[in-house]
């Protein structure tokens, strides 16, 4: 029996030693290649928030007439489509200047799918006059955004090729 544990164990030696031995060392280059591609972004997405207010003459603009007249808006001047208007987040708080008298102040916020930036800009003009309580860019990309992608790994294989070809010359 231990016999055989120990001529077990020098065949487990001998073949780790045999192995480590026929390894030969082999010489190699790595290459990374890299691309970069500007695009003008054609899908710029808004957040846009409107809030119910009262004016000097004490007149209070409703959430409804702010949001059609928004709409209104966006689709005749920007010409945008209505379906890439979608409410994002609505909310209501409750305003007390005095015990007795408490106002209840509802705001929605929008998030508007734009093709270029003249249009945000037409917005970002007549905040005031719609009632907008904020809005801002929430992010922008590109219809094309895949197909770019792909090219741009194809730019990169091909520099690393470059690469790799000139490090072989020397």
């Amino acid at each position: 029996m231990k016999k055989d544990i120990l001529l077990l164990s020098a065949i487990f030696a001998f073949a780790f030693t045999t192995k480590a031995q026929d390894a030969k060392a082999e010489h190699s280059v790595k290459v990374i290649g890299t691309a970069e591609m500007e695009i003008v972004p054609d899908e710029i997405y808004m957040s846009v928030t409107l809030r119910e207010y009262t004016n000097k003459e004490k007149k209070k603009f409703t959430i409804e007439e702010l949001e059609k007249n928004l709409v209104n808006y966006i689709e005749k001047v920007t010409t945008t489509d209505k379906k890439d208007i979608k409410m994002d987040n609505m909310s209501a708080y409750v305003l007390s200047m005095k015990r007795k008298n408490k106002d209840e102040v509802i705001s929605k916020s929008y998030d508007v799918k734009f093709k270029n930036a003249q249009q945000v800009y037409m917005l970002y003009s007549v905040m005031d006059s719609l009632g907008i309580s904020k809005a801002f860019v929430s992010k922008y990309s590109h219809s094309k955004m895949d197909e770019y992608k792909k090219q741009i790994k194809i730019n990169a294989i091909k520099a690393a090729r470059e690469k790799a070809n000139y490090l072989m010359e020397a």
